[in-house]
């Protein structure tokens, strides 16, 4: 049993980063929904030069880009998550470690 001092330091950095991975995956869950909203409104405003085709063509690709975007959005934060949980039950038993090791001579 050795000092984990160090790993302790470095395992609650990589939290931080996926905290922050995380918080900007969230983010884009938001710019998506603005790209969404801005196309559609766009749709809207030139609904007099575009034939029904083409509205129904632009909605049904944003739709399915959309739908893709979402879905690995979804996919890469529910990873981060885990990993995130990982490292904190990984960080857990190191202050465990680190905390008998450093009181060894107590007893």
């Amino acid at each position: 049993m050795d000092c984990r001092c160090g790993d302790i330091r470095r395992c609650r950095s990589d939290i931080r980063k996926i905290n922050y991975a995380i918080v900007l995956m969230e983010g884009l869950r938001g710019i998506d929904m603005t790209i969404r909203s801005d196309l559609s409104s766009l749709a809207g405003d030139n609904f007099m030069y575009m034939t029904p085709y083409n509205i129904g063509n632009i909605t049904e690709t944003e739709s399915q880009m959309h739908k893709e975007i979402e879905l690995q959005t979804s996919n890469i934060i529910e990873m981060l998550k885990d990993k995130e949980e990982y490292l904190n039950d990984e960080l857990k038993d190191m202050e465990d470690e680190d905390y008998d090791y450093h009181h060894r001579d107590d007893d």
